[in-house]
């Protein structure tokens, strides 16, 4: 994310694009208001403008060197990326480890922040993220301070080889193209920089598209949201913008005011039409890329409105301090809400004082060694060293502190009163694989997601029919060891996922209630799903559950438990390394969307002769507060993950009050 844009790409000294530097603030700010709760669902897309604007200004900047130098000089390239970005990057790696130090759990989000800290500062922070946090929109990226930096180490990754790339291609057009000593052997070779970045673009766009093919591949580290390969493309866009600029002239005020105006629009219209479910990135990505190429190509020679409006100060002052902001915006968000989870516009407040911190990183940190002397590498080498050293230090400080020193203490009980009840869902997957069986038939169980070597579909007797089945995403899993210890004359099975699905439309779920419709002894269905956080397809839902409602088979759904607003960390230890223990959170919010989403679940009800809605929220909220605690011990493992006591407390609190639960009752 550079700060200064020139126009032009000749020896002469280039000029600030002011319009460009007003398109960088449109960018962050909308990524800040997504980020603050505002109503943007496509402000995450600044990211996208980000890449685009990134790839244009580099190879500008590249194409500028060449021809004013004869030459690119890749050891001053890659001196002048560090300036720009990795002392700024390392004091907020370095104050989002000491935080997350005090307020997270050593079990969890201590670790997976300091794991993405170091990936952060190793330019793999895409890759840790995608192995660790999960998807961009999942609950355990609120949690993950460094969560943004994913996408700081997809444009480092992209100019790790790029800049290689053209200069071949720029090599080979002097050698070949016209104007080569001799005569000119290849007509087009004066085209091979050009070329060669659409090769690269439509690479990646192809690879992009063909992700969104399966679940699996796209929420992957290689091909997924986080992926330098996916993501390559809008670079692209940005840098054949750069080569070609000479040739975009558009002569005409008008011609250039229309498509400002519709670039403009579609900028805009890509905040509000797209959000997290869209897939991402995808064919919906071509709106606010192609939004913003025609932006930076119309402010390139013409005086137009939109390039105009770009241009004033305001926004050329965001645009400037863009890198700060996006660094210091989301951290201070993930600890405001982790403080007063429960205080109204917390986020939106803390995306204001973020600010502070930013406009001092860019005046003491951003600025003085952007504008530092040192162009050599025995000069950098020091300077890379130090900035390196002290967030990674940090960071494996905590990693090692975590593992031998405070996840040990806490298990022993060394802080204060203790609950029960575990928080860890490795230790929990390892309890259910030891009380069940793989399920069967085997083309089921093999084709079942994975997580960390637990494949994620099992039953609770081995060799004999399924007599209930649960269905869904997670939380139809986790309430199937609890069902299996009420039901024990029945064996109980759950299917669920890759993508969390629960209806048919793709070949897992077609082939899941395939074989439940196929086996008459399934004679109760369980549909359990995170319906706080995916919403209710009524429509899909009941298409998928008529046949088997026609055939008599008993179907049962869940409405649910609650999600709250902070992690088990803080229940079962009593005594934090700062946070209070906190088991219990106000109840307004879930019950206002509990209550919205279970409207569209009577429907569904009603609309299949046989079904029966479980009332599970219950159990764990009055009309005030929710907690996930219970008679002293800790009922989730996670924000809404129910542990080893909460799955058998709520297993048997659902058969005592349904007992047709039971298809054997012997």
């Amino acid at each position: 994310m550079s700060t200064h844009v020139p126009v032009e790409h000749s020896s002469a000294a280039p000029r600030l694009r002011r319009d460009v530097q007003g398109l960088r603030a449109i960018a962050v700010l909308s990524v800040i208001a997504f980020h603050a709760g505002l109503p943007v669902p496509g402000g995450f897309v600044g990211v996208d403008i980000f890449f685009v604007i990134s790839g244009f200004v580099i190879t500008a900047m590249l194409r500028r060197e060449r021809e004013s130098r004869g030459r690119l000089d890749m050891r001053r390239f890659y001196i002048r990326r560090f300036k720009r970005l990795t002392p700024a990057l390392a004091v907020t790696v370095a104050f989002s480890v000491v935080f997350s130090f005090l307020l997270f759990s050593p079990f969890d989000q201590q670790v997976i922040a300091g794991q993405t800290a170091l990936g952060a500062m190793f330019i793999v922070a895409n890759w840790v993220i995608a192995l660790t946090t999960g998807g961009y929109f999942d609950p355990a990226a609120t949690t993950n301070p460094l969560l943004h930096t994913w996408s700081l180490s997809v444009e480092e990754q992209f100019y790790v080889f790029f800049p290689w790339i053209l200069a071949l291609a720029w090599f080979l057009a002097a050698k070949f193209g016209p104007g080569a000593r001799g005569a000119s052997r290849v007509a087009f070779a004066r085209w091979l920089p050009v070329l060669a970045v659409c090769g690269i673009g439509a690479i990646s766009l192809f690879a992009a598209l063909y992700a969104l093919k399966s679940v699996e591949i796209s929420s992957g580290y290689l091909l997924g949201f986080y992926s330098t390969i996916t993501r390559a493309w809008e670079f692209a866009a940005g840098a054949i913008i750069a080569l070609v600029a000479s040739r975009l002239s558009i002569a005409s005020r008008l011609v250039a005011n229309i498509l400002g105006i519709v670039a403009a629009a579609g900028l805009i219209a890509s905040f509000f039409v797209i959000s997290e479910s869209t897939p991402w990135p995808g064919p919906w990505t071509l709106l606010p890329v192609l939004s913003t190429v025609v932006l930076i190509v119309i402010g390139s020679r013409s005086n137009n409105l939109v390039s105009t409006a770009l241009s004033v100060r305001p926004m050329v002052a965001i645009g400037d301090r863009s890198y700060s902001l996006y660094l210091w915006h989301w951290p201070l968000i993930v600890f405001a809400l982790a403080i007063w989870p429960t205080q109204p516009f917390i986020g939106l407040l803390a995306a204001i004082a973020s600010v502070i911190p930013a406009m001092l990183s860019f005046r003491f940190i951003e600025e003085p060694f952007r504008n530092a002397t040192f162009t050599r590498v025995r000069q950098a080498i020091p300077a890379f060293l130090a900035v390196i050293a002290v967030p990674s230090v940090l960071a494996g400080g905590m990693l090692w502190a975590d593992r031998e020193v405070l996840v040990p203490q806490f298990e022993a009980g060394a802080y204060s009163h203790v609950l029960a009840g575990g928080i860890d869902t490795v230790d929990y997957n390892a309890w259910v694989e030891s009380m069940s069986y793989p399920c069967e038939p085997a083309a089921l169980f093999d084709t079942a997601p994975s997580w960390k070597g637990f494949q994620r579909c099992r039953q609770s007797q081995q060799n004999e029919p399924v007599t209930v089945a649960i269905v869904g995403d997670s939380h139809a899993e986790h309430l199937f060891p609890g069902l299996a210890q009420a039901l024990p004359n029945d064996n109980v099975a759950f299917y669920l996922n890759n993508a969390g699905q629960y209806y048919r439309g793709d070949d897992r779920m077609n082939q899941i209630f395939d074989f439940i419709e196929a086996n008459p002894s399934i004679q109760n269905i369980i549909v359990s799903v995170n319906w706080f956080g995916k919403g209710v397809d009524a429509d899909k839902l009941v298409e998928s559950l008529k046949p088997l409602s026609e055939a008599g088979r008993q179907i049962f759904i869940t409405d649910d438990n609650p999600t709250f607003s902070f992690g088990p960390f803080q229940c079962k230890y009593a005594q934090g390394l700062v946070l209070p223990k906190r088991c219990e959170m106000p109840a307004s919010n879930f019950w206002a969307a509990h209550d919205a989403y279970t409207a569209q679940l009577r429907d569904v009800v009603a609309a299949l002769p046989g079904t029966e809605l479980l009332d599970t929220a219950k159990f764990f909220c009055t009309r005030d507060t929710c907690s996930m605690e219970r008679d002293d011990a800790v009922l989730f493992r996670d924000v809404n993950h129910l542990n080893e006591v909460g799955t058998v407390y709520l297993g048997g609190m659902l058969v005592a009050e349904h007992p047709e639960l039971a298809t054997r009752r012997g």
